[in-house]
């Protein structure tokens, strides 16, 4: 049973830890500088307390609780901390309790108490606050000055529980432009970061940087465009000027995607040449299983398989262009909702080891969002088969030319809501 508790409470320190991050990131850690990623800010743990929060010159200590506290776990708390400041080189020290939830009527007063004495601290009314710290340290015993350095923070961050979910979608949502991502796509956000980055670090005993956290959650929300257009450039303090070590490694980059689209193209081409060949002379072209027309193989050009009448593609694999010009697969299928994308592409690349079939070099994280593109085939491209299509009309409804449902096709069941691509057998055709 203890044991299952130690594992309870670290791995709420990882959970902990995220949030705490991501709202020091945010500026909204109170405490913490509104700048502190650019004060070199940091997440430490098990150094002093469960976790810190620094950067030059100050520290948020973070002691993290996975059960209810009472007064006297709280009094606690406060003296413990009291020791620990007065032993700190930092010019700045504060302190942060994280609980689930208070435990009695003492508990909760003293809460009141505590919001209390940081409100007359920050008003700066000398008077008021000699008056409020003397009746705290009369009535707890406790160092109002202590007192008014520590943060007392009521919810519910256990890993497991439902509510730490929900904190971290609405902390991540406020601090990155993230509205439109589902919670599913925030959830498995949640679940890679804590593992990945926070559990890892707590168990070496590593920093966190706050600088590195922002950078690769921000990396894959920016526009596509403005990552572009922003690579070849070097900030300076007057302004913005080309650098021609970033242009010739962006230039080699897209040379070597384009050699391996290429590469892939020619496969692609020799594979279906026969079967295209085939669908002009007397067979016909398969028929798109969402809108009845012509599914188009390219020949020429770089779409894979597509339908030029509502763009209906059934496949598309996500791929990186390694250094000896060969394609790595990264993702097949992957999801339209750009953050699930992203984490699907880290799941991908942590997975030990990814090299290049053909060369065997490791791919390279850095390298990922100059080298990665889009094919609208299955993977290998010589897996694809006209059954493959063949068999999925006939499991939505086609019999020949004709749907189930006269008169409608996949598409405009869609369009009208009155179909649920991911159950084919949910239509309700009295939706006009």
């Amino acid at each position: 049973m203890k044991g299952g508790q130690v594992a309870s409470r670290i791995e709420t320190q990882d959970s902990v830890a995220l949030i705490v991050a991501i709202e020091a990131i945010g500026g909204r850690l109170a405490d913490a500088p509104y700048d502190v990623v650019e004060r070199v800010g940091r997440v430490s743990f098990e150094k002093v307390d469960d976790i810190e929060v620094r950067w030059d010159h100050g520290v948020i200590v973070v002691s993290v609780k996975d059960k209810s506290l009472g007064l006297s776990d709280l009094k606690a708390e406060l003296v413990r901390f009291a020791a620990l400041g007065m032993s700190s080189s930092y010019m700045y020290a504060a302190f942060r309790i994280e609980a689930p939830s208070l435990s009695g009527s003492g508990a909760r007063t003293f809460a009141d108490d505590l919001e209390r004495l940081h409100s007359v601290a920050a008003s700066g009314i000398i008077s008021e606050w000699i008056q409020c710290r003397n009746d705290f340290d009369s009535v707890y015993g406790i160092s109002a000055k202590v007192a008014a350095n520590t943060v007392l923070s009521v919810r519910d961050l256990r890993r497991d529980a439902a509510t730490t979910r929900a904190i971290f979608a609405s902390t991540f949502r406020s601090v990155f432009p993230v509205q439109n991502f589902s919670d599913v796509a925030l959830v498995s956000l949640f679940d890679e970061y804590t593992s990945s980055h926070m559990a890892k670090s707590r168990r070496r005993r590593r920093t966190v940087l706050l600088r590195e956290l922002q950078d690769a959650i921000l990396l894959p929300l920016l526009p596509v465009d403005f990552i572009a257009s922003s690579s070849s450039y070097l900030r300076t303090p007057i302004g913005y000027v080309l650098d021609p070590r970033r242009q010739v490694a962006n230039a080699r980059d897209y040379s070597l995607k384009r050699a391996a689209y290429k590469n892939i193209l020619r496969r692609w081409w020799k594979h279906t040449w026969k079967m295209t060949l085939a669908d002009f002379l007397y067979r016909g072209p398969i028929r798109c299983p969402m809108c009845n027309h012509a599914v188009v193989r390219a020949m020429i050009g770089t779409r894979g398989f597509v339908c030029s009448g509502c763009g209906y593609q059934p496949f598309l694999t996500v791929l990186y262009a390694c250094d000896c010009r060969s394609a790595v697969p990264l993702v097949r299928q992957p999801s339209t909702d750009g953050l699930a994308v992203f984490t699907e592409l880290v799941s991908e690349i942590r997975r030990e080891p990814r090299t290049c079939d053909n060369c065997n070099r490791r791919i390279l994280p850095e390298n990922m969002f100059g080298r990665i593109f889009g094919f609208s085939a299955p993977w290998p491209v010589e897996s694809f088969s006209q059954k493959m299509l063949i068999d999925f009309r006939i499991s939505i409804g086609w019999n020949g030319f004709q749907f189930r449902v006269p008169g409608e096709t996949p598409l405009t069941l869609l369009n009208k809501g009155a179909w649920d691509p991911a159950d084919p057998d949910a239509f309700n055709p009295s939706v006009q």
